[in-house]
């Protein structure tokens, strides 16, 4: 019986909907943005470095050191 006095309110089942979907895009868009952030300031740091004259091989060691990428990953960078 109870269950029946139960209304159900559509209008408060979609904003929570829609909340939760918003909430979920945020964090999506989040990490997209940050991880393209990184890979700018990577490929800036490496244009810097290429142009001041330093060797790949320490560029590669530094970038390693400071973004904690792999060996592999680093030199993709290189490469671009």
């Amino acid at each position: 019986m109870n269950a029946l006095l139960t209304e159900y309110d559509e209008e408060k089942v979609m904003k929570s909907l829609s909340k939760e979907f918003y909430e979920d895009g945020y964090e999506d868009g989040r990490e997209a943005g940050l991880a393209e952030g990184l890979a700018e300031g990577i490929h800036a740091f490496v244009s810097y470095n290429l142009e001041v004259g330093k060797p790949g091989e320490q560029i590669v060691s530094e970038m390693i050191k400071i973004f904690s990428l792999s060996k592999a990953q680093a030199e993709k960078y290189i490469q671009q």
